[in-house]
């Protein structure tokens, strides 16, 4: 039972902590490589679109053909990537769960 608000925050935060690890995203999770190249969405992935100066959250739709332009380009979270003639960024961790080379 929880004796304060400040006791259910870090357990709510602990919580949060414990989660993220176990989907493989701490820091002790092990980093894979993501060549270039062009991959095959197998599965409707997120993609940030610019539009008048402004990203935007699309889904480019399982099937859709994507090149990976520059890996890690942005930050070591997205990478951009083409798609349809246009320039996109994705999360490196979808296009590798949701992806498959082409």
């Amino acid at each position: 039972m929880w004796n304060s608000k400040a006791d259910h925050r870090e357990d709510a935060t602990q919580f949060q902590r414990n989660r993220v690890y176990r989907q493989g995203m701490g820091p002790k999770a092990e980093k894979q490589p993501t060549p270039g190249g062009s991959y095959r969405i197998v599965s409707p992935v997120l993609a940030l679109f610019e539009e008048d100066g402004c990203h935007v959250a699309r889904t480019i739709p399982a099937g859709a053909f994507v090149y990976v332009d520059k890996v890690g380009s942005r930050s070591e979270a997205l990478t951009d990537v083409t798609w349809e003639g246009k320039g996109v960024m994705i999360f490196i961790k979808e296009l590798r769960s949701f992806a498959e080379p082409a």
